[in-house]
């Protein structure tokens, strides 16, 4: 489900949003977790990205805080 979430929204690798996450944040993610994370990064656009999955990963590379921040509010991290 999470996966075809993700899907719909162009969002193909929901694991390349968990790796962009701990390298860049270093949090830990689960899928669902990556999934709100893309959502939020996706929703915050008045349009729609033209390669949405590029734009989230560069989203979460140029604004780790932000992204970090977000996590810690929504309380996604997970125990790793």
């Amino acid at each position: 489900m999470t996966r075809k979430l993700a899907a719909q929204r162009g969002v193909t690798s929901l694991r390349a949003v968990v790796d962009a996450v701990a390298r860049h944040t270093g949090l830990a993610v689960d899928a669902s977790g990556a999934l709100r994370v893309s959502l939020w990064i996706l929703d915050k656009r008045k349009d729609a990205p033209d390669a949405p999955q590029r734009y989230v990963t560069g989203s979460i590379s140029k604004s780790p805080l932000e992204v970090q921040q977000f996590i810690h509010t929504e309380a996604l991290e997970v125990a790793s």
